[in-house]
């Protein structure tokens, strides 16, 4: 199982770590350009409500740890998968709309 790169590790022990173990890394070798994986947790769910305070930490913590790696990486970052993951209760309706050729409203 994959372990976040960019943020401290919270729902799995054997990724504890690994924001830390990661870093080590990158300084050791210095890349020009690093790809960075981002996978979907729980952690990157939208919240329900219009309030941020549920992910605000986790994107303050996420930047800081992009803005230290810029400081490493001489050419260029890219996260891939850096959007979360909509709530299934979204991807039902979505895909109860489509099947029934009804538009999807926002």
């Amino acid at each position: 199982m994959a372990c976040n790169a960019l943020t401290i590790e919270r729902q799995y022990n054997h990724c504890r770590k690994s924001d830390i173990l990661f870093n080590k890394v990158v300084r050791e070798y210095k890349p020009n350009v690093l790809f960075i994986l981002s996978r979907y947790t729980d952690m990157f769910a939208v919240p329900e409500t219009n309030s941020t305070s549920a992910s605000e930490n986790i994107v303050k913590e996420a930047a800081n740890s992009l803005r230290k790696l810029s400081r490493i990486v001489t050419d260029h970052i890219f996260v891939l998968n850096a959007i979360p993951q909509p709530h299934a209760a979204f991807i039902s309706k979505c895909d109860q709309s489509l099947r029934e050729h009804h538009p999807i409203n926002p």
